[in-house]
């Protein structure tokens, strides 16, 4: 994914000064910690639970900078560092940002591992939401459960319509004009739930299919990562969220919104309600 992994070497290097220590949670195979190295860090600790970290030390190696990365496994709230960061770095980030379970994990690190003045990347979240007209899509994800192949699928379709995913959708499907529905500062995280209401005005005679979400991360000052409908695509794509079944609407009809979320485990899930 070029537009997200150039987005976060542009946010780094705008960032990170000659000598700052950072901390890189869930490094994956490691390509953030390098970009702090390479942008002037004196020390990166980085932390991954997957196996890919034993990848991640080896392209270290390779690339002469193993003497100022050290690669922790495990869960970061369970990790200790020795010293505070100068910068806190997380891309946990889910199709609709907090999916990955980002805010409480970044929460803990921001309390045990960050400076007093510590920086964030990424330092924000807004969380946009649209109502739609996506019949190809619902018919794929939802009503093909129906009746395929002359079995009644029913019970399967129940849990379709209560998952969410992960869709390119076209800005032409909205039916109303989008709206942040949940704004997040991480660098003042207070509360790691989700739960908000919005409404839109029916701009359209249409039939209402789902919702689509998207969000805009502020990584640092001068960069901003869009997953936009509108704009270049990313692996996140859009996260479509479904009805139940299709909705006849008119123009100007309001549709209420209520999108809130549940932990499991470590990850997060959205639950969603509509009032016409």
């Amino acid at each position: 994914d070029k537009e997200r992994v150039k987005a976060f070497q542009r946010a780094i290097f705008e960032t990170v000064k000659k000598g700052d220590i950072v901390v890189d949670l869930g490094t994956g195979i490691g390509i953030l910690a390098f970009f702090a190295v390479q942008a002037g860090a004196k020390r990166v600790y980085a932390i991954e639970q997957g196996d890919i970290i034993k990848i991640a030390r080896e392209i270290a190696d390779k690339n002469g900078m193993s003497n100022k990365i050290i690669f922790l496994k495990g869960d970061s709230r369970e990790i200790s560092i020795p010293e505070k960061t100068d910068l806190l770095i997380s891309e946990i980030i889910g199709c609709f940002a907090l999916d990955e379970g980002i805010l409480e994990l970044v929460s803990d690190a921001k309390e045990r591992f960050l400076k007093e003045k510590g920086i964030i990347i990424p330092n924000s979240f807004k969380m946009w939401l649209a109502p739609l007209e996506a019949e190809e899509i619902y018919n794929q994800k939802v009503a093909f459960w129906e009746i395929p192949y002359g079995v009644d699928f029913s019970p399967a379709k129940e849990r379709v319509i209560n998952c969410t995913w992960s869709e390119e959708i076209k800005k032409t499907n909205f039916i109303s004009k989008p709206k942040i529905i949940n704004e997040v500062d991480l660098q003042k995280v207070e509360n790691i739930e989700m739960n908000k209401v919005v409404t839109f005005s029916v701009e359209r005679d249409s039939i209402l299919h789902g919702f689509c979400g998207w969000f805009e991360a502020k990584l640092s000052k001068g960069v901003l990562l869009s997953t936009a409908p509108d704009g270049p695509l990313t692996h996140w794509r859009q996260l479509f969220f479904p009805v139940k079944e299709p909705i006849k609407l008119d123009k100007e009809d309001k549709i209420t919104a209520r999108v809130s979320t549940t932990r499991l485990g470590r990850s997060v899930v959205y639950n969603w309600f509509i009032d016409i």
